[in-house]
């Protein structure tokens, strides 16, 4: 019996240490050996069309700066257009709009449709404006997402490759403060757009852009299914099935304000996660397939780490049993456990209170409950995907 716990311990262990140690630690080290070369555009070249593609629902605090924030990309003017989509929005996001409607394709939906779904009417309108094609390229970008003037072309640029169908732009948090979860968050967001630099470099095969600011190929779009919740991950995903490469592009700098709320970035992560498992059931499939390049650059980024709740789940159990068979060292690995899980978010919820930081405690805090999270998201997801309507995460 002790050596089943023993193997079903370490079976649970190792997947969490490749996934927030070994796997990072790995591509960083080979991504020093490749040297990343990719053919690209200069300015002064034809530079591809590029359709903005952009989705909204209540966003008028941030929707003025967004538009003035693309006004002022470097980039012919005549090689953009505009496509926004008000979906069923109640402030005055859609006030603002008009006052851009004579020069860019603006529409007013009544019936909250979700973001896939805005997304797809949104890029058929694109393709009845400009034909689907290689030298057409969708740039996705949300309403709190603001570019610098010359995060366009550091997309677009790398189009030249014929085989590259979709690029991402380096997330750049705002607002960042030790007083809330910001600092844990923009900390995580910068090793993920590191990881995914060095995935870039190593085979070009990025696992999945952030859905704030990426752009698209067009004729690697494929339209999203109903009631998904996750559309970036989806099109990365499509992108591989059909043989074209994912990079990110450091010099393509945008900029979102962090979450300053718990509770606000828990309920996004939870929907991210329930969006996850649809993806991963939906590309089974070709996960499966033999001799799948990409599947240890998937599993490793993505999937392991999706699971990783349940993971922790098997390790206490685990670990409880061995307790039982050998108390010394056991029990006090058990302890140690459950004192860190459910320990540090009521330590942290009284710092708070007492308007006390401490930076790993905080960052600890966060890690855990985003973890909670993802259960939560698994939830959610086997109890039935109902609608994928959304409620953008404030961020101001």
């Amino acid at each position: 019996m002790k050596v089943i716990l023993l193997f079903i311990t370490c079976f649970s262990l190792i997947p969490i240490l490749h996934t927030y140690l070994f796997y990072p630690l790995i591509c960083f080290i080979l991504s020093k050996y490749r040297k990343a070369n990719f053919e690209t555009y200069n300015f002064t070249d034809e530079l591809p069309f590029v359709s903005f593609i952009m989705p909204l629902h209540n966003e008028e605090k941030v929707l003025q700066e967004k538009i003035k924030s693309l006004n002022e990309l470097n980039y012919p003017t005549d090689k953009i257009k505009w496509f926004i989509g008000s979906d069923a929005s109640t402030d005055k996001t859609n006030e603002i709009l008009k006052q851009v409607s004579a020069h860019h394709n603006v529409y007013f939906i009544d019936v909250r449709t979700g973001k896939p779904g805005m997304v797809n009417f949104l890029v058929n309108k694109a393709f009845e404006y400009k034909a689907q094609g290689s030298g057409h390229i969708l740039l996705f970008t949300d309403a709190s997402v603001m570019l610098h003037p010359d995060c366009l072309f550091m997309l677009i640029k790398f189009f030249k490759g014929q085989k590259i169908g979709l690029v991402d732009a380096n997330m750049v948090n705002k607002g960042v403060t030790n007083a809330n979860i910001s600092f844990a968050e923009s900390k995580y967001v910068s090793l993920e757009v590191k990881l995914k630099h060095w995935e870039s470099i190593l085979n070009q095969k990025m696992i999945g852009p952030f859905g704030g600011c990426f752009a698209l190929r067009s004729n690697y779009f494929t339209p999203i299914p109903d009631n998904f919740l996750v559309d970036d991950f989806f099109l990365c995903m499509e992108v591989f099935k059909k043989n074209g490469n994912a990079i990110n592009s450091l010099e393509a700098i945008s900029y979102e304000s962090v979450s300053q709320e718990i509770t606000e970035e828990f309920r996004r992560k939870s929907r991210i996660a329930a969006g996850n498992l649809q993806n991963k059931h939906y590309f089974d499939d070709f996960l499966k397939g033999p001799l799948l390049k990409i599947a240890f650059f998937i599993y490793s980024h993505k999937v392991f780490r999706w699971y990783v709740p349940a993971f922790v789940a098997i390790l206490l159990i685990s670990i409880t049993g061995l307790s039982f068979i050998q108390p010394k060292p056991f029990l006090y690995i058990l302890v140690s456990l459950i004192l860190t899980i459910f320990g540090i978010p009521f330590v942290e919820s009284i710092l708070s209170k007492l308007k006390i930081v401490i930076s790993p405690i905080k960052s600890l805090n966060y890690f855990i409950r985003m973890n909670f999270a993802l259960l939560k998201g698994f939830i959610d997801y086997y109890k039935g995907i109902k609608s994928n309507v959304w409620q953008p995460t404030k961020r101001y």
